[in-house]
This record gives C-alpha cells, structure tokens and sequence, in this order.
C-alpha cells in the first residue's frame, strides 16, 4: 500500500513539473445550463438567440398549462366516474347522470372513457414539457463543452479530432509470412 502511494505521488509530481502552467490554468467546467429547468428558454437567452428562446419559453409554459389543465379535468372525470359507480350500485344501473363539466348527461362508462382522454392528454402535455426540457438542458451542455474547449489547455486541445486533416501521403505497408 505504501508503494502505491509513493509511487502516485512521485507521478504527481513529475507531472507538475512537466506541466506546470497547464496543471494551474485548469478551466472548470459550467453548470449554470442547469437553470434551463427552472428558467425556460434560458440557454438560448444567454447565447442571444432570442427568437429561440421565446420559443421554448412558449412551449415550455403552455405544456405545463396543459398538464395542471388535463390533470384537473382528469381528477373531476375520475370523481365523478367513481360518484356514478355508487349510484349504479343504489339506483341500479342504465341511468344517465348530469355531467357538470361539459354539460349534458353520462353514464357511467363514458364517464370512466373521459377520464381515460383527459389523462392522456395530461401525459401528451407533459412528454411535450420534458422533450423541450431536454432539447434546451442539452442545447446548454454542449454550448458550455464548447467553450470548456476553446478555454481548455494546449495538452487538451492536442487531442482534438479533425476529420478534415488526413494526410493521405502516408502508406503503410506490411507484410505477412507464412511458414508450411
């Protein structure tokens, strides 16, 4: 166990002297794309892409709209379907109840059939809100990768993969033996 430790410590230390400007000029990567769930729209507002941001601001709040809207909806048709049940259970059933929501009259199953729609309406509004959540979180992550690269030591910037740059010039060659 001492072996290993001083043999890391060594390694740190040859390191810092290799690079001793790259090691103490160390960008940190940002995590402020993070406020894109709170803020709506808020990555495209801080790149100045405003018509963007107006954009997912809109979705973003008219889908949240939309899931406190059918989750509502959703909770009354689930009562009142549930209210229809115990009236079957005492009138007996084939009667048709006052529906206050929409107005008109239901039985019991069309009450249970609407609750079914307003509850799939309320999870198409919600898969809405978490789509353009993770387009916008994932526009802000790669916008902050980008400028971790452009900020980030030479040693870094060295790695990068160019697939532009091939030097077709160089051959390789090889060849194999066999032996019978």
């Amino acid at each position: 166990m001492k072996r290993i430790m001083i043999t890391m410590l060594i390694f740190f230390i040859f390191l810092q002297r290799i690079y001793p400007q790259e090691i103490g000029k160390q960008p940190k990567f940002r995590y402020d794309f993070l406020w894109e769930t709170l803020l709506p729209g808020y990555n495209f507002y801080r790149k100045d892409e405003m018509a963007w941001g107006h954009f997912f601001l809109l979705m973003r709040l008219s889908s949240l709209y939309g899931v406190l809207y059918y989750h509502q909806r959703y909770t009354s048709y689930r009562s009142l379907y549930k209210a229809s049940q115990w009236a079957d259970w005492y009138y007996g059933l084939g009667y048709s109840y006052r529906d206050p929501i929409d107005g008109g009259y239901k039985n019991t199953k069309q009450f249970y059939v609407q609750a079914g729609r307003e509850a799939s309406a309320r999870n198409l509004s919600l898969s809405i809100h978490l789509l353009f959540l993770a387009i916008g979180l994932y526009k802000g992550y790669v916008d902050n990768w980008d400028d971790y690269l452009e900020n980030s030591p030479i040693v870094y910037q060295d790695l990068r993969i160019s697939g532009t740059n091939y030097d077709l010039d160089k051959k390789i060659s090889f060849s194999i033996r066999q032996d019978f």
